[in-house]
């Protein structure tokens, strides 16, 4: 991926921003571990902070970070990971409701 930024600088994006969205992927996973699985009131609340979070980074590099394949596996990896810890029981898009990418 470094190599691809560094030959292609138009992009939008730096590796640094990639990582943002990394870390903030990452922060979703440990916030909803701990969130017990009856409590799906905190849990929507995460979600709108991670999806807002993510809107404000691919803004910040002109709606060039997040497109559909990006798009495709976010969602993929928040709903997946919000059936395992049982807030939600079928696969359905938990960030439509705040996605703007």
């Amino acid at each position: 991926m470094e190599e691809y930024l560094a030959i292609n600088k138009n992009v939008g994006y730096t590796i640094k921003d990639v990582n943002q969205v990394k870390e903030i992927l990452e922060s979703y996973f440990i916030k909803t571990r701990k969130i017990k699985n009856t409590n799906h009131n905190k849990f929507n609340i995460l979600i709108e902070e991670i999806v807002i979070n993510l809107n404000e980074m691919n803004s910040k590099c002109n709606y060039s970070l997040i497109e559909t394949d990006q798009r495709e596996m976010i969602c993929s990896y928040m709903i997946k990971i919000a059936m395992y810890f049982h807030f939600i029981e079928e696969y359905s898009d938990i960030t439509e409701t705040w996605r703007e990418w």
